[in-house]
């Protein structure tokens, strides 16, 4: 039987994060310059932006709720997974770098599947620009067949949002994004130490 290290593993989420991040930048970065893909989906921020990412987040934060409590064994185990796979790393985690892995993932991703991928593969063909970038964004959250489709889902919700709502902008997806990781993982933490 191995014992757990919360603090090594809080550590590792760091760094994991920032590398993950760093590599999302870089790759988005180096695509759009072999591409030749505009960046527009980069534009400036808008007043709507913060309205916007925050409507984002609601229907994300009603399926966090409906997840964690249903009696449904497969849609419960969405919950259990990271819990049982980062939640002792995470109930160590200070709310500053909490904030700091939720904005490097909402902004990394979003840059990267919706801004780069998307606007890119949405000039082979709206299917492969909507589809693909999300399949990949479900695959680099495996943990579970069920848990990439749920990833996958949540990613098309965004691409779609991005792609037919004039409102949102790649900000506004950044925002909802970075929020919701914030929300979960700050549930996440407060359900492991109210366990211990």
């Amino acid at each position: 039987m191995t014992s757990r290290d919360p603090d090594g593993e809080r550590r590792t989420i760091r760094i994991l994060s920032t590398v993950l991040f760093v590599a999302s930048c870089g790759i988005s970065a180096a695509g759009l310059t072999l591409t030749g893909c505009a960046a527009d989906f980069l534009s400036p921020l808008k007043p709507i932006t913060l309205p916007a990412g925050l409507v984002l987040t609601v229907p994300m934060l009603a399926g966090l709720y409906v997840v964690r409590f249903s009696r449904w064994k497969w849609l419960h185990d969405l919950w259990q997974m990271p819990r049982q796979l980062i939640g002792p790393a995470i109930s160590r985690a200070t709310m500053v770098e909490l904030v700091m892995i939720a904005a490097m993932a909402g902004v990394g991703e979003e840059l990267l599947f919706r801004g780069f991928l998307q606007t890119w593969l949405l000039e082979r063909g709206e299917v492969i620009g909507l589809i693909v970038p999300n399949v990949l964004f479900g695959l680099m959250h495996w943990v579970s067949p069920v848990y990439a489709a749920g990833t996958f889902l949540v990613g098309l919700y965004f691409s779609c949002m991005l792609r037919f709502v004039p409102e949102v902008d790649l900000w506004s997806l950044m925002l909802a994004h970075g929020l919701y990781d914030l929300i979960a993982l700050a549930v996440l933490r407060a359900d492991v130490r109210a366990c211990h």
